[in-house]
């Protein structure tokens, strides 16, 4: 995952990557910051629900989708990947 989260940031100019996996049911996701960087830093994993979040509209729609992430405090561009 570090690779290509590395490959990520240097093709998008991004400043940060993280990965998130859902969980079966689709009740929730686990984040996971890219190895050395301040997220994983902070602790790495961090947990949230899905129900109403952008996350989930993301994966529903496969469409990108930018806004302020309150929960990661910044400014973040979602993309669904689900294969």
């Amino acid at each position: 995952m570090d690779v290509v989260g590395r490959n990520l940031e240097k093709r998008f100019s991004a400043s940060k990557v993280s990965f998130w996996f859902v969980d079966m049911l689709g009740r929730g996701a686990v984040r996971l910051p890219r190895a050395g960087t301040a997220g994983q830093a902070r602790g790495g994993a961090q947990r949230i629900g899905l129900a109403a979040s952008v996350c989930e509209q993301v994966l529903r729609s496969q469409l990108l989708h930018h806004a302020a992430a309150a929960f990661l405090g910044e400014s973040c561009t979602f993309a669904g990947i689900t294969r």
